[in-house]
C-alpha cells in the first residue's frame, strides 16, 4: 500500500491500518502534500520508517515505482474530486486500486477507526471494451434486417413527398473528437442546415443542444419520423462501421462541439449513440444541463447493465413519441 494525503492524516492512516489490519497490508511509502525539499525523508509510524516517495501530483509514479496494488489517499488542496476520478482512470490503467480516507482521525489513538471507501475509475474506459463492441455489432445487423421493410417505406415516402435526397448526411464528431458522417432519413426541407445559424441567434438560444417546437423547416412526413425516431434508424449502420454505439451521448456537430468547457468534452471519451440516456429520461423536453447531466453520469457510470436498461427504456419512450420534436 501507498499512502497519500498531509503529514498528519498519512500518520493517522497509518496508524489505523498497522491497528487493524496489521498482516493484511504492508505501506511501502507515502506521497504527502509537503513540497518537494521533503523528499527522501522518512516519516515515523510506530516502530516503522516509512520512506516519502514524492508528493501528490506524482502518485501515480510513486505507485509504480514502489510496485504498490492499493493507493490510500486523504484529501489534499491538490486532491479534490476531479482530481482523484482522474487519478483512479491512471491507476486502474496500471493495475492500482484507489481508495479514500474519510475524515482521518488522530494519529495519537491507535483504536481511530479509519473507514475508506475505494474510488472506481470513471466508466468510459470500460465503455470501450469488446463486449460492447460486440453487441454493438449484433444489435445492429438484428436492427437493420429487422427494419429493413419499415425503411424501405420510409425512403420511398420522403422521396414522393419532398424534394431532396432520402438521407441525410452531416458531420458529427465522434470519439475523442474524431469527425464522423451520420446518416439520417431526412426529415427537414434540403437545405434546411443553412438557416440554423440564423435560428439561433434570432432565439438567442445555447449553441449546444438547440432544438425548436413547431420547427418550420420539418416536412410532414419528417414530423412522423422525428416523433417516433425512425429517421434515426440508418445510424444502424454507423454502429454498424464503429463511428457511433447503440448507446452514447447524442453524436453533435462541431458548432455543438466549439461551445463545450472542459466538463461537457468528457461526453467526447465514448462513442456518440443512436440512443443515450438522456433519450430516455425526457428527451428534447430536458433543458441542456439536463441533457449534459445524463450524458455526464452515463459516462463516468458506463455498465452492460446501464446500457441494456436504456435499450429496454427506449422501446417504451419511442413507442410513447414523448419529448420529440
Amino acid at each position: 500500500m501507498l499512502l497519500a494525503g498531509g503529514h498528519e492524516a498519512v500518520q493517522a492512516m497509518a496508524t489505523a491500518i498497522r491497528y487493524y489490519r496489521r498482516d493484511n497490508f504492508e505501506i511501502v511509502g507515502v506521497c504527502t502534500a509537503e513540497p518537494a525539499g521533503h523528499f527522501g525523508h522518512e516519516i515515523p509510524i510506530g516502530d516503522l520508517k516509512v520512506p516519502v516517495i514524492g508528493d501528490d501530483r506524482h502518485i501515480l509514479e510513486a505507485a509504480q515505482q514502489t510496485g504498490a496494488q492499493l493507493v490510500a489517499a486523504a484529501t489534499t488542496h491538490r486532491l479534490g474530486r476531479e482530481t482523484l476520478c482522474d487519478l483512479a482512470s491512471d491507476l486502474e490503467d496500471v493495475g492500482v486500486d484507489l481508495a479514500v480516507a474519510i475524515e482521518p482521525q488522530s494519529a495519537n489513538d491507535p483504536a481511530a477507526w479509519m473507514p475508506m471507501l475505494e474510488i472506481l475509475a470513471p466508466g468510459y474506459r470500460r465503455a470501450r471494451s469488446m463486449s460492447k463492441r460486440v453487441l454493438d455489432i449484433v444489435f445492429a445487423v438484428v436492427a437493420i434486417a429487422a427494419a429493413a421493410p419499415v425503411m424501405a417505406v420510409i425512403a420511398a415516402t420522403i422521396k414522393l413527398t419532398s424534394p431532396g435526397p432520402v438521407f441525410y448526411i452531416s458531420d458529427r464528431v465522434g470519439l475523442n473528437g474524431v469527425p464522423f458522417r451520420m446518416i439520417k432519413f431526412r426529415s427537414m426541407c434540403a437545405g434546411a442546415d443553412r438557416g440554423t445559424a440564423g435560428m439561433i441567434a434570432s432565439t438567442d438560444s445555447s449553441p449546444v443542444f438547440f432544438k425548436v417546437k413547431a420547427d418550420p423547416r420539418v416536412t410532414s412526413v419528417g414530423a412522423i419520423i422525428r416523433k417516433y425516431s425512425l429517421d434515426e434508424l440508418p445510424q444502424f449502420f454507423n454502429v454498424l462501421f464503429g463511428s457511433m454505439s447503440v448507446v452514447g451521448p447524442r453524436p453533435q456537430v462541431q458548432r455543438e462541439v466549439d461551445a463545450y468547457d472542459e466538463t461537457m468534452r468528457r461526453r467526447l471519451l465514448v462513442k456518440p449513440g443512436v440512443t443515450g440516456q438522456w433519450q430516455v429520461s425526457g428527451r428534447s423536453n430536458l433543458s441542456a444541463a439536463e441533457s449534459i447531466r445524463h450524458d455526464m453520469s452515463y459516462v463516468n457510470n458506463w455498465s452492460m447493465r446501464l446500457d441494456l436498461n436504456i435499450i429496454a427504456r427506449t422501446v417504451g419512450t419511442v413507442v410513447r413519441g414523448e419529448g420529440a420534436y
